[in-house]
């Protein structure tokens, strides 16, 4: 974790350990999380939902380009800071891994478990890229595509049902979905020959400009409340 080093990831700022715990300082961002900025809209535009969809693509290049797997994602540890850009946290899943390399550890929140993790096969950096597409499905209607009352119930759909999407659902977006969540590992989006380079360059990031992004530049989609203006 002290070794990662990327404007889109929240950094650590030093330890200290006790006789009882060993304790981790953390880059203070005070902008809340996508979570509770989605509570409030409830789902987002296209255009909106690229602003952030985009900077997960970009933090998992930079994870999965050091063989680090995350397992983790979800709205609740993309946090947001004072000019609206996420920071990507929560690193209890985080592992290293190889890209020839298989782990078994069932782990991650229920709704965005990939199927290969519940099947308890061996799974590799590609069960990022399933968590990617039930991220997008989530911010674009509201809520993750398979739901249930307990998790085996969650587990169930995702292994047997079909991803159903709203009428509102623009062609591209559904395309970007359903490849991203592809069982078929050999067809997933962003595990292919060229990698993350398929996400970045498929039709729902048509004339996007990544560096734009990356620098922070571009202008946020939304702004957090400073602290006392709530």
């Amino acid at each position: 974790m002290a070794t990662i080093n990327h404007p889109l990831i929240i950094k650590m700022k030093g330890m200290a350990q006790d006789k009882r715990m060993v304790y981790i300082f953390m880059e203070n961002v005070e902008g809340g999380d996508l979570m509770g900025m989605l509570s409030t809209f409830k789902k987002l535009d296209v255009e909106y939902a690229q602003f952030y969809i985009s900077q997960i693509v970009l933090c998992f290049e930079y994870l999965h380009g050091r063989d680090l797997i995350y397992r983790d994602l979800k709205p609740e540890n993309i946090l947001i800071d004072e000019i609206g850009y996420i920071k990507l946290a929560d690193f209890g899943f985080i592992k290293h891994l190889a890209k020839d390399e298989r782990t078994y550890t069932f782990c991650g929140t229920p709704e965005y478990i990939a199927p290969e993790i519940i099947l308890n096969k061996g799974y590799s950096l590609a069960v990022d890229y399933y968590a990617l597409g039930i991220f997008v499905y989530e911010l674009l209607y509201g809520r993750p595509p398979f739901m249930a009352a307990n998790p085996y119930e969650i587990f169930q759909k995702v292994l047997h049902d079909k991803l159903l999407f709203p009428r509102d659902f623009d062609k591209n977006s559904k395309s970007f979905v359903k490849k991203l969540c592809e069982h078929d590992l050999s067809k997933r989006l962003g595990n292919m020959k060229n990698g993350i380079t398929d996400i970045k360059k498929h039709k729902f990031f048509e004339n996007f400009d990544w560096e734009q992004v990356l620098g922070k530049r571009l202008q946020a989609v939304y702004l957090p409340p400073k602290k006392g203006d709530q």
